[in-house]
């Protein structure tokens, strides 16, 4: 008791809770502060810990100092004290807690591999087109296809990084051909060399048994080049010119994901009496080759690479969802569960979709947003928005209004079924705050589909 007494006697709670309260205040009034000037979120946290860090000197200085009548600084608070804070210092720059604010770790860089033209795969690549068809296409039976050069090449890949910097809406980071090469030179290394021809001999296998050819996944030269740079997953594009171009389109391509990932554990694979023992998981997914020209390639190619990335991101963190409280103005209030805070951030764009269920009777609703939507473009007296509006197929069409009537649309039925639509609109987030955003429009495809209160959100 003697104890409890001489330190209220010093004063120490009183001095304590005041830092506490005067912590608590500050982490407040930084969050704050660092929301409205679009501020890292990680210097809220830098804060907190350096608080919580000078704790000791706080309660020492409160014990020799908070009795009341004049006290000299002892010889012990002139060592702690500034040995606490070189302490604090240190401990902050070891954790380092931007990365972990912004939730990149290392094994979440994506490889923007080189893209290819090797005139050494154009038979593979015609035969499995020939065979499969190219997306959108499959009527096509007989193409053939011829190499591009590397000048062409770099000037598409130097297109398809800045869209990929400029498109990104996810903390992933991406490494590109050229960073890589500067890692080699600090290391005073060579590059080391890799292409694809793995994959092609997998093309060309066309097998649906692994084991027949699991040296193909051992003996790969992109494989050496991820595990040397550390990489988990690279994405690897390869185009070929059309000799008779179809459709305005004389460009196809496709995309390689090959995934290398360590195990501390070797992977044993058993076929019959044979095991095959590896060190590694590898793979590779391709997607469909698809027809594109000089225009718009590189977008065509980013887009695929921004779903993959959007993909892994949510596979690992979960996918962000909100919906709408509110609009004001410009401003677009949004609800979120507090538990997902950590997957928004300031400045990244949103994608709107509105949500009818026919348990809750949503065919009215659909047909009086359908019916306001008409309205305004007639308000409006737009021609384009009216000339789109009369055709007979499509959402947001006097189509789909003639459905609803005569009992055929999706909504029309017995059934209890959820049917989502897109709303043309993009957001972007301008404060975040611990269950609510408030986002701005970015883009408006058209502005009289209107977003309203309960549609549901998603990070674009």
């Amino acid at each position: 008791m003697n104890i409890i007494k001489d330190l209220v006697h010093r004063r120490v709670p009183h001095i304590i809770g005041s830092y506490i309260f005067a912590t608590t205040s500050m982490i407040l009034f930084a969050d704050w502060l660092f929301n409205r000037y679009g501020f890292p979120e990680y210097y809220t946290t830098y804060i907190l810990f350096t608080f919580l860090l000078l704790l000791p000197s706080v309660s020492l200085i409160a014990y020799g100092h908070g009795a009341p009548g004049k006290d000299e600084f002892r010889k012990l608070e002139l060592i702690v004290v500034p040995f606490n804070i070189i302490i604090a210092v240190a401990i902050l720059v070891y954790l380092d807690l931007s990365p972990i604010q912004r939730d990149i770790s290392d094994n979440q860089a994506i490889m923007i591999s080189k893209i290819t033209s090797d005139v050494h795969f154009i038979n593979i690549v015609e035969t499995h087109i020939n065979r499969h068809g190219l997306k959108n296409y499959t009527q096509i039976k007989k193409i053939n296809i011829k190499a591009i050069s590397e000048d062409r090449l770099n000037i598409i890949y130097d297109e398809l990084l800045y869209l990929l910097n400029s498109g990104n809406n996810y903390p992933i980071k991406l490494v590109n051909k050229y960073d890589v090469d500067e890692s080699y030179l600090e290391r005073g290394k060579e590059p080391l060399y890799y292409d694809l021809r793995s994959e092609m001999k997998l093309i060309k296998f066309e097998e649906n048994n692994v084991f027949d050819h699991i040296g193909v996944f051992r003996d790969s030269s992109l494989n050496d080049f991820m595990f040397e740079n550390n990489f988990e997953i690279s994405l690897s594009p390869i185009i070929y010119e059309l000799e008779d171009p179809i459709g305005g389109n004389n460009l196809i391509y496709t995309i390689f994901k090959r995934i290398y990932e360590l195990n501390n554990v070797d992977t044993v694979f058993s076929d019959n009496e044979t095991s095959y023992s590896m060190n590694f998981n590898a793979g590779y997914q391709t997607r469909e080759y698809v027809m594109g020209n000089d225009d718009d390639i590189a977008e065509l190619i980013s887009e695929d690479y921004l779903s993959l990335i959007k993909k892994k991101h949510e596979e690992k963190h979960g996918r962000f969802t909100g919906r709408v409280k509110n609009i004001a103005g410009e401003k677009v209030i949004i609800g979120f569960d507090p538990s997902i805070r950590s997957l928004i951030a300031i400045d990244q764009l949103l994608r709107v979709r509105r949500i009818y269920g026919t348990e809750n009777g949503d065919t009215k609703e659909r047909m009086d947003d359908l019916l306001k939507y008409k309205d305004y473009i007639k308000s409006a007296n737009s021609d384009k928005y009216l000339n789109e509006f009369r055709e007979l197929n499509g959402d947001w069409t006097q189509s789909e209004i003639n459905k609803l009537n005569d009992c055929t649309h999706p909504l029309s039925t017995d059934n209890n079924i959820w049917w989502d639509i897109g709303i043309p609109t993009y957001l972007q987030v301008d404060k975040v705050y611990d269950s609510t955003l408030v986002a701005l429009y970015f883009k408006r495809s058209n502005p009289y589909i209107m977003i309203k209160p309960d549609d549901k959100v998603y990070l674009k």
